[in-house]
């Protein structure tokens, strides 16, 4: 997993959560690569936010209802 803001790709974040230190304000996306080397990449999310700590997950697909 590799997470990007504003197309640039964001330091240390390759984990299945990105947690920000300052408001998520952007659009973001995440790259994940299977064991066999394959790449899937998300559609860019735009988020706006004033919360001081901010945070996002990428679920498997398919995803329930509401998650």
């Amino acid at each position: 997993m590799q997470w990007f803001k504003d197309g640039q790709l964001i330091t240390g974040a390759t984990g299945q959560f990105y947690n920000a230190p300052q408001p998520l304000n952007g659009a973001y996306h995440v790259i994940a690569t299977a064991l066999n080397g394959n790449q899937m990449q998300t559609c860019p999310v735009t988020i706006a936010s004033s919360k001081q700590k901010s945070s996002m997950t990428v679920a498997p697909n398919p995803v329930k209802s509401g998650n």
